[in-house]
């Protein structure tokens, strides 16, 4: 066979080339770092992405994000609908405060309103909870049918929205029933014995991964902003520390929440919505929060909105009415873009 002489030039460009791909290979397992690339919908400008990884092992991190650090300028107008409904829930004297974040998983873009406000987030942390107990599962198998029964007794705050049927105080369930009446139900009493089964190592490890802040003190104790909160929804979604097969299961239990006086009666009927919700008072104000995924027809969002009052009745209205902005400008702004991606031929 005959063989040709490589050109120096040609060795030099193809040892370049090799090693690039084998940095590319190795780079894969190391620290989350930002990468500064063209925000295609930015103005003129770079902006630079974040990735997110999670440490699974010293070998292994599979990717949490990726999303540009700057607001998109394409939900300029949704986020003006949303201000402008809650603006005038305050001057209404429905709500103190609210706050909100929404990411489109479509395009990986966001947009936030006062989204480092921080909240008592009250059954909120049912969610990252039951992140927690599962990934336990996965050392601890047994732990899946474990008789569990509350430790103490418990000192609950009155249920605003109590479930269809409280679970007994007194009796031993399994982790099935429990995330159940949990996520499904909202019962705290479910919520309670979960977070005492919990290994608060690994709970912390959760937060420290998803770039959240410590957890100094109780976890009834632990403030969250719409912001923070959404990282825990996000994680379920894109499945980093469960088996999809596990996040699913969660995602079902969600999907078949029943409470539907907030971000449910925001958002039609027919379209299917994962979502949590959490409740809290204090100091004479209440708080109510609502988030989940929206699977909307223009692709799949996540929402989150946090708000405060000084009457709980008047709260659930205010998340619906911001929820069904937010889900409005999203298709509207889907639909818009689209035609213009799409044009179509003159008649």
């Amino acid at each position: 066979m005959l063989r040709k002489k490589m050109p120096l030039y040609a060795v030099a460009a193809a040892w370049a080339a090799g090693t690039t791909c084998v940095l590319l290979v190795m780079g894969h397992g190391e620290a989350p770092r930002k990468i500064a690339i063209h925000h295609p919908e930015s103005t003129g400008t770079h902006c630079p992405y974040i990735l997110k990884r999670v440490q699974v092992s010293a070998h292994v991190r599979p990717l949490l994000s990726a999303e540009p650090q700057c607001e998109s300028s394409r939900y300029a107008e949704v986020k003006e609908a949303v201000v402008h409904a809650i603006e005038r829930a305050k001057v209404e004297g429905l709500a103190e405060a609210v706050s909100v974040y929404v990411r489109d998983f479509n395009k990986g873009e966001w947009f936030t309103v006062d989204g480092d406000r921080r909240y008592d987030p009250g059954s909120l942390t049912k969610l990252p909870v039951a992140l927690t107990l599962l990934r336990m599962t996965e050392s601890d198998p047994a732990l899946r049918t474990r008789a569990m029964g509350l430790k103490g007794t418990l000192n609950m705050p009155e249920h605003r929205h109590a479930p269809s049927e409280p679970l007994d105080p007194s009796g031993a369930y399994d982790l099935a029933e429990l995330l159940e009446r949990s996520l499904e139900h909202s019962d705290k009493t479910a919520s309670a014995i979960l977070a005492q089964q919990m290994d608060y190592k690994l709970f912390r490890s959760l937060l420290r991964q998803l770039g959240l802040p410590d957890l100094a003190g109780d976890l009834d104790s632990y403030p969250l902003s719409s912001a923070g909160y959404a990282q825990f929804i996000e994680a379920l979604y894109t499945s980093p520390f469960l088996s999809p097969r596990t996040s699913q299961y969660l995602m079902d239990l969600l999907l078949r929440s029943e409470f539907k006086d907030g971000m449910r009666a925001g958002i039609p009927e027919e379209v299917e919505v994962a979502h949590d919700f959490g409740e809290a008072s204090g100091d004479g104000a209440f708080q109510l929060h609502d988030a989940g995924l929206v699977f909307a027809p223009n692709g799949t969002y996540l929402a989150v909105v946090m708000t405060q009052g000084r009457a709980f009745d008047a709260l659930p209205g205010v998340v619906a009415r911001v929820h069904e902005t937010i889900y409005q400008g999203m298709g509207a702004t889907s639909a818009h873009h689209g035609r213009a991606r799409n044009p179509q031929p003159a008649a």
